[in-house]
């Protein structure tokens, strides 16, 4: 094997040969009629027989696994599964689709341009569309009687409304999109597109919300240079007053981005600026502070190696399938082992051990091991769709479709209005159910919940405007109620609950304004407190932040004013609430991790500061409250023990007073052995505490659950160093979890050293915290005494608990909720906006003292909220333990740590994200974490309640979103990493999406029925068939290669694929296959007449600009963009240049493809082969174009008509 290895570039993979075997049976007309992966392999081995119909179009594909695997998981590959597709008398189009439980949907479509006109579903509801004469989709009427239309308009006609310039641009045309309620009123802002002579989007416009039903016009501007690239954008602003901001854009001569400039007051210059460098394959992005990251591809595109800004170093390897084979993180070494078919099999993990795992011939997990030895299985139905998880310690179980009895879940009155595709039913062997019920248009109107009774659900119910679609009430298990209204265009304007069903007082939320980026700029509670919002207009950043009674001095609730660098690190925070009135700041070291915190002013008295130090991975060496850090040198990233001494440089003294132990389940019997080293699933077992000056000696230790939550947390006075465990506790916390691994009860036992803050009793958690937001709590203590929680939020903010007691004291409480800039609750009033509980916290969530007057401690020195155990970050302190519980893990405030490694790397590509331990990137004023499992960029760009995602800080960072909440729809039950990154290899085992759901049931995006493994596979062949009879112009071929498209549909989040067919063979084959246009504009395609010249074909990924695209567009790597075929006969018949457009360009592109040029000439075409439609409709021929070369490989040919 001959490695050759280019000038400057990152070295070769390693020499791999790895074999895949497929084989391939046709009939006598030379269609697959049957296709058989690893044929030597039974265990991998997957069948999939094909029919057809006497068109050749594909009708059925059946699948099963070959003779001689092992036994397998209940309705694994053992039992066939069969998709089928019917099509009409004429052989065009997939008039119906049914999937292997015979569910199925039905299709009408526009001949005229192939396109859907309307698709029946299961649930016998359906979605239709219409278009115009140009197969532009001009309607979509769905289910529940809401449509969207779409209008197409000259800014000569009227309604068009175009500005007659947008910058140096001339406004041509507009698409206006109306989304309209069933009286056909507003049901959302309208939407404008305003495209200039060169068809690209100049202008995009809205309608905002200012807390009244008038709605101000909002716009974003976007300018381009001479080679078509974005040269500056706004950001949007009001089109009456506002001042438009603007972000610039710099590309060298191969179009690579050199520069990107946005204002910013805090950055040099008032301009943050990131640069990009290139160097053969490596790419070094430089921020606004100077901070670098270098990422280098070897000679096949992968990933080899990324350098952070101190000089450490993600080394990457992957076999002969590009599967990644291992990371070496700083020296952290993890691997990865796949088998025959690519799945990863096994890994190990320095800081969660070895992993492995087995998949049926689908390639559904059906098991898996853990680092101590326990084993996992899974089961699945028909349709790919976990059915039921075997642990050691919980039997999990779903039911889709109908409910375990076999009865309904729907509330339809037809046949088949059953709920089909949605879950109806999970249940565990713990005694817990839960049940859903779904109304006509298949919206979840109910959920019961069974844990202790089962005679006795709660029930959680939602109604829905029938007007607008739109949630008008929830229902909590008490009777008490939320309603939500809503503003002329559909904004969220006011919540308010209780005044029904025996809860008299009323509790309200109302938006009073927004800024023209989204962001709450002002919004009243029901107690007469009104929060003010302010955000710079450059950055979009929270700069401050006030809550004031009516009648009162501004700012008596709440008033923290904040300041930011130019990378949206929080470098000053200053509270000026009555009897606070401190100021915080805040430095970072390169990697932007928070390295010191002072408090000074007001009740804090003298100042102080903690200064924290890191190692190369993230890890905390030494945080000067606490002590100096150590960690296994053989296990990178677990910490032993902490000492007290100053570390060496360090410049802040130590002020902790106790040292730290700290034991992991490695010490256990069943670990297995990573490199002869015993490894653990990286948890916690127990932290001795020992604090001489203060004669407090304490242990806290842990037990978690086969999937890693934290099974029982005990803490107690240590008696005997030699055996900590053997300690009697004086606290106990125990855990219950749901199907979902979601945390639905909590048990509290005391007996001794608590305050009368704790209560022993237990906690029911229903629907409790998620990523959508608080719900409900039941609290029954051993006190008789019974809490109902209901926490209400408005627009992604919780902004009350009103809290009912029954039992021994009867009352109903409400407390409104006020949170700084990171969402934690600062301040806490009653219904009569009187300040009860004001709170505070030190960067890493501690709670802190914030006046003069003491607070509630217990032995642990913790301070102990009273009207809430709500507060950093609003997630729940477990004040018992010192500890806060998020959900997905266990965080230690104290030592700025999880106490339980993180089964996923959020990504793969920033080495801090490697640490499993440390809290959001040790940038605790920057990030949250609200599943315990992933951070999420706070600001910049988001206002209170928001959920901005991701932070891009200029050097590449960016953390990936986790979607879908903990156990909800998903969990981390393997080690492995983050969903949604290129590397990926993480292994889910948790309940996965409803994949059958049709695209017109309410509510979901489009998508037909779910994709498994042997359609993922077939669809690589195919794709692989279809390109290469692209890249030979066979017609045959692609007409063949597309048969399989049409017969299988396709779940659209996975393959971004529409089963619609075209009006011609060959453009039915480029829709569907994303060759001819770009995904998702496959609906709005002009007319398919105008052949294979016209669109300009070219192979996925083609190198060369024989795809060159017409009308002043270049092709991108899929083929044609929206900009040349939705628009095709507007631009031919005079909207377009006046120069006019390419007609069958395939000839002239093939000429032009040999011509050299070095910037933009004037080139000449062999008479006869380059064609233009002019803008009056004739057609004339050009012997010149303008041709402009780009930096990706691909031209620009402009026509030259006339002298």
């Amino acid at each position: 094997m001959l490695l050759l290895t280019l000038l400057g570039a990152a070295a070769p993979a390693h020499a791999d040969t790895k074999t895949r075997t497929s084989s391939f049976e046709y009939n006598a007309q030379g269609l697959l009629v049957k296709e058989t992966i690893e044929p030597t392999n039974p265990n991998d081995c997957l069948q999939t027989s094909y029919g057809h119909d006497l068109f050749g179009n594909k009708t059925s594909a059946t699948s099963t696994a070959c003779a001689g695997a092992s036994a397998p998981a209940t309705h694994s590959a053992s039992t066939p599964r069969t998709a089928s597709s019917s099509f009409g008398p004429d052989g065009r189009f997939p008039v119906s689709s049914t999937n292997a439980l015979n569910q199925s949907e039905t299709k009408i479509f526009d001949t005229r341009f192939g396109t859907l006109k309307s698709l029946t579903g299961p649930n016998e509801l359906s979605t239709h569309w219409e278009y115009d004469g140009f197969g532009r989709k001009t309607l979509e009427l769905r289910a529940d009687g809401t449509r969207t239309t779409w209008a197409y308009k000259l800014c000569t006609e009227a309604g068009a409304n175009c500005p007659a310039m947008v910058g140096p641009s001339t406004v041509i045309w507009v698409v206006i999109e109306q989304s309209l309620a069933v009286n056909l009123g507003a049901n959302a802002p309208e939407q404008r597109q305003y495209y200039d002579t060169l068809n690209r989007v100049v202008r995009t416009q809205t309608q905002g919300f200012d807390g009244t039903d008038a709605a101000p016009t909002l716009v974003q501007d976007t300018e381009y240079n001479a080679l078509g690239q974005v040269e500056r954008q706004s950001k949007p602003y009001a089109l009456s007053g506002g001042t438009p901001v603007w972000s610039n854009y710099t590309y060298d001569k191969l179009g690579r981005t050199l520069s990107e400039s946005h204002p910013d007051t805090q950055a040099t210059g008032d301009t943050a600026t990131t640069t990009f460098s290139y160097s053969a394959l490596s790419t070094t992005v430089t921020n606004a502070n100077n901070q670098t990251k270098t990422t280098v591809k070897n000679a096949q595109g992968q990933v080899a190696s990324v350098t952070d800004a101190m000089g450490s170093t993600v080394v990457y390897r992957y076999d002969a399938h590009a599967n990644l084979v291992s990371t070496n993180a700083a020296g952290s070494v993890t691997t990865l082992h796949y088998n025959q078919r690519g799945q990863k099999d096994a890994m190990q993990d320095p800081a969660m051990g070895s992993w492995t795992y087995s998949y049926n011939a689908y390639g559904e997990l059906v098991s898996q091991r853990d680092s101590l030895n326990q084993s996992t299985t899974m089961e699945y139905d028909m349709l790919g769709r976990m059915t039921k998880r075997l642990e050691p310690d919980l039997t999990s179980e779903w039911s889709y479709d109908k409910k375990f009895d076999g009865s309904a879940c729907g509330t339809g009155s037809g046949p088949g209005k059953d709920g089909i595709g949605k879950l109806c039913e999970a249940k565990a062997n713990n005694g817990y159910k839960r049940s859903h019920t779904y109304d006509p248009l298949g919206r979840l109107t109910s959920t019961a919940t069974a844990l202790d009774n089962a005679n006795d659900p709660a029930v959680v119910s939602e109604t829905f405007d029938p007007n607008t679609g739109r949630v008008s009430s929830k229902t909590w298990p008490t009777g008490y109620q939320a309603r939500y209204d809503y503003s002329a265009l559909g904004y969220l304007k006011t919540v308010t609950g209780g005044g029904t069903n025996d809860f008299a007082q009323t509790v309200s939320h109302t938006v009073l304004a927004m800024n023209a980026q989204g962001q709450i700029t002002q919004y009243k509670t029901g107690n007469k407190v009104t929060t003010v919002n302010t955000y710079a207009l450059d950055t979009n950043r929270l700069t401050s932040r006030s809550a004031t009674l009516d009648g009162q001095a501004s700012g008596n609730v709440l008033s923290q004013d904040y300041l930011h660098d130019a990378l949206g690190n929080l470098t000053k925070r200053t509270d000026h609430a009555p009897g606070v009135n401190t100021e915080e700041g805040f430095s970072y070291d390169s990697l932007n991790r928070l390295s010191t915190a002072t408090l000074l002013g007001g009740a804090v008295s003298p100042p102080s500061t903690t200064q924290v130090m890191y190692d190369a991975r993230g890890n905390i060496t030494y945080k000067s409250d606490v002590g100096r850090y150590w960690y296994d040198a053989q296990r990178p990233n677990r910490m032993t023990n902490v000492t007290l001494e100053t570390a060496p440089g360090a410049t802040h003294a130590l002020t902790g007073t106790r040292t730290l132990s700290y034991a992991f389940d490695d010490a256990r019997a069943e670990a297995q052995s990573v490199n002869t080293l015993k490894v653990g699933n990286g948890n916690l077992w127990y932290t001795v505490s020992q604090d001489t000056d203060h004669n407090k000696h304490n242990v806290r230790w842990e037990s978690y659950t086969s999937f890693n939550m934290p099974n029982e947390i005990k803490f107690g006075t240590l008696l005997d160093i030699h055996a900590p465990t053997n300690t009697v506790a004086d606290r106990t916390l125990s855990f219950v979890y749901g199907p979902e691994h979601q945390r639905i009860k909590q048990n509290v036992t005391l007996t001794s050293n608590g305050t009368s803050a704790y209560h022993a009793g237990n906690t029911w958690y229903l629907n409790g915290e998620d990523s959508l937001g608080l719900s409900y709590e039941k609290e029954v203590r051993a006190d008789g005494i019974t809490e109902h929680k209901h926490y209400l939020t408005a627009a992604g903010v919780t902004f009350a608990l009103v809290t009912s007691r029954t039992g021994t004291q009867t009352a109903t409480t409400t407390s409104y909720l006020h949170h700084d800039q990171l969402g934690s609750i600062s301040a806490i009033t009653d219904e009569a906006g009187a300040v009860t509980e004001r709170l505070a916290y030190d960067p890493w969530g501690k709670r802190r003292f914030i006046n003069s007057e003491p607070g509630k401690t217990d032995a642990l020195d913790v301070l102990v909220g009273q009207n809430t155990d709500r507060g950093y970050t609003e997630h729940e302190h477990l004040d018992e333990m010192g500890i806060i519980h998020m959900n997905g893990r266990i965080y230690d405030p104290l030592m700025g740590r999880f106490m339980s490694s993180d089964p996923t790397i959020p990504n793969p590509y920033e080495l801090q994200s490697f640490n499993r331990y440390s809290y959001v990137l040790n940038n605790p004023l920057f990030y949250t974490d609200p599943t315990g499992y992933e951070y999420w960029g706070h600001n910049p760009n988001t206002g209170e309640g928001s959920s901005s995602q991701f932070r891009d800080t200029g050097n590449g960072t960016v953390s990936n979103t986790y979607t879908g909440d903990i156990g909800a729809h998903s969990d981390h039950v393997g080690a492995g990493y983050s969903r949604g990154d290129a590397v990926s290899a993480q292994h889910v085992a948790g309940l996965p999406g409803q994949g059958t759901q049709s695209v017109h049931d309410y509510s979901r995006a489009n998508g037909t029925w779910q994709l498994t493994d042997f359609g993922r596979q077939q669809l690589t062949a195919n794709n692989r068939a279809w390109e290469a009879a692209v890249a030979k112009g066979d017609l045959v071929g692609m007409h063949n290669a597309f048969r399989f498209y049409t017969g299988i549909a396709f779940d659209e989040p996975t393959y971004a694929m529409h089963v619609a067919a075209w009006g011609s063979v060959l453009t039915r084959a480029m829709s569907d296959a994303g060759y001819g246009i770009d995904h998702g504009v496959t609906k709005t395609m002009a007319a398919a007449s105008f052949g294979l010249g016209m669109l300009g074909i070219a192979a996925k990924g083609a190198a060369n600009w024989k795809s060159v695209k017409q009308f002043g567009h270049t092709f991108g790597e899929h083929g044609a963009g929206a900009k040349n075929t939705e628009r095709l006969l507007d631009r031919a018949h005079g909207t377009g240049n006046p120069q006019g457009q390419w007609l069958n360009n395939e000839k002239a592109a093939e000429a032009l493809s040999v011509v050299k040029v070095d910037g933009p000439a004037t080139v000449r075409i062999p008479q006869g082969l380059g064609q233009v439609i002019k803008p009056d409709g004739t057609i004339v021929k050009t012997e010149w174009a303008t041709v402009v070369p780009r930096g990706d490989g691909l031209r620009t040919a402009y026509p030259i008509v006339g002298p």
